[in-house]
């Protein structure tokens, strides 16, 4: 992904000196995604540097492919590794290439079809029962 990479304008926010357009950054967020605007190639980014999950979706999908909502959806489902620290849920780069991986979907499984229940036992009648009982049973 080359540096400068333009977003959408459906995703524009506020526009930096060097003439990018990124994301606007929430007020209140100290990091926000201030260190994404400071180094838009993913390559910059250690493998296992710690991100947010807002960060990683700012940085691997500036295009708006995959959003945060995204990448929280991938963690539920188990494809994207994450840990949470102090509340806040972090990733990687390593964990997004991961992610990233195609292969082949799991099928699901064929299962034979479901044995109809056993039929109860009926239980024996007053009568049955007599019998039972003179017989010795």
């Amino acid at each position: 992904m080359a540096t400068g990479t333009k977003i959408s304008k459906s995703k524009l926010g506020v526009r930096d000196p060097a003439g990018d357009r990124l994301p606007s950054v929430k007020s209140g967020n100290s990091l926000g995604l201030e260190r994404v605007r400071a180094r838009q190639d993913p390559d910059q980014w250690g493998k296992s540097e710690m991100m947010s999950l807002a960060e990683a979706a700012a940085l691997f999908f500036p295009s708006g492919l995959l959003t945060t909502a995204s990448l929280r959806t991938a963690v539920r489902d188990g494809r994207l590794d994450v840990v949470e620290i102090a509340g806040k849920i972090l990733t990687n780069k390593l964990a997004i290439e991961r992610m990233c991986v195609c292969g082949p979907r799991a099928l699901p499984t064929p299962s034979a079809p479901p044995r109809p229940p056993e039929p109860a036992a009926k239980a024996p009648s007053d009568r049955e029962l007599v019998r039972r009982m003179l017989k010795g049973e």
